[in-house]
């Protein structure tokens, strides 16, 4: 069984995620993702107190990929701060990480036109990325 560390999801820097705080909760002390294994560490500038709802959107991909969920932790990282995100059911914590598969193919297409110089379409990206990361990519598990 994976421990908590395995199901940790780094958000790539490379593609950019707008963070919102929609309130806070004393209820949720602690992750709330209904039965699921799975969180999120993201980079910001700001930071977010534990409780804070948040909505999560990547503008880089499409419209539909507005998260929400909660604040778990955080600390001092670089020129700003590493969020953990848990979330609100099986649902929003497996579309989190479908979302986050497509932020980290996203990533790996500028990384290697930036390094290499191959122009990728976003379907070649993804079929290179799936061979070779895909199975070492964090799971969301039910517990």
């Amino acid at each position: 069984m994976k421990t908590r560390a395995n199901n940790l999801i780094h958000h790539p820097e490379q593609v950019p995620v707008e963070i919102q705080a929609l309130g806070y909760s004393e209820a949720y002390p602690g992750p709330v993702t209904g039965g699921c294994q799975g969180e999120l560490a993201v980079h910001c500038v700001s930071r977010f107190r534990v409780g804070a709802v948040v909505e999560l959107h990547v503008p880089e991909l499409d419209a539909g990929t507005r998260l929400h969920g909660h604040v778990i932790w955080f600390h001092k990282a670089g020129h700003g701060y590493l969020v953990g995100i848990s979330f609100y059911g099986e649902d929003e914590a497996f579309r989190m990480r479908m979302i986050e598969q497509l932020c980290h193919i996203e990533a790996y297409r500028k990384d290697v036109e930036i390094e290499q110089g191959r122009m990728l379409t976003r379907e070649e990206a993804a079929a290179e990325w799936i061979a070779r990361f895909s199975e070492d990519f964090p799971e969301v598990r039910p517990m």
